[in-house]
């Protein structure tokens, strides 16, 4: 994987964000900045790619043993290293795609905290200028629709 382009994050983050414990990459996504949360997602992104095709590769690999040995009824050592390691790439995949979405979560909070002070800005004239041109819809209900 080649270098982050930009004020974000380098690769050697983004890979170590990506093997951190659980409680490290919480904390790490809860601060980090909307292009800091771009490249994490793209380090992640590749990095579930490349963990879904180890999946089809032993998926496969797997299936051909089982061909193999369909005479026997009973499972051989080769076909449980590949479950096993099946599962685990199961279980990584897994996981990529959690802290992938929490990224995304995160990148929806930061982008409603970039917009809140924007929001915040009118001015008491442009309040006062909205509201006496707004319809007064309280005399004009009835109590009908």
């Amino acid at each position: 994987m080649k270098m982050m382009s930009g004020p974000g994050l380098d690769w050697p983050a983004v890979e170590k964000l990506m093997h951190a414990d659980d409680d490290r990459f919480e904390d790490a996504v809860s601060s980090l900045t909307v292009r800091e949360l771009l490249d994490l997602v793209t380090g992640l992104q590749q990095a579930m790619a490349d963990e879904q095709r180890r999946f089809d590769e032993l998926t496969l690999e797997l299936q051909a043993v089982q061909q193999k040995s369909s005479s026997d009824n009973e499972e051989g050592p080769q076909q449980r290293s590949l479950s096993a390691a099946l599962c685990a790439s199961q279980l990584k995949l897994a996981r990529l795609c959690a802290r992938n979405m929490r990224c995304f979560t995160q990148q929806a909070i930061r982008a409603k905290e970039d917009r809140a002070p924007g929001e915040a800005r009118l001015t008491p004239s442009m309040t006062s200028a909205a509201t006496s041109r707004a319809p007064d819809l309280g005399t004009r209900y009835n109590g009908d629709f």
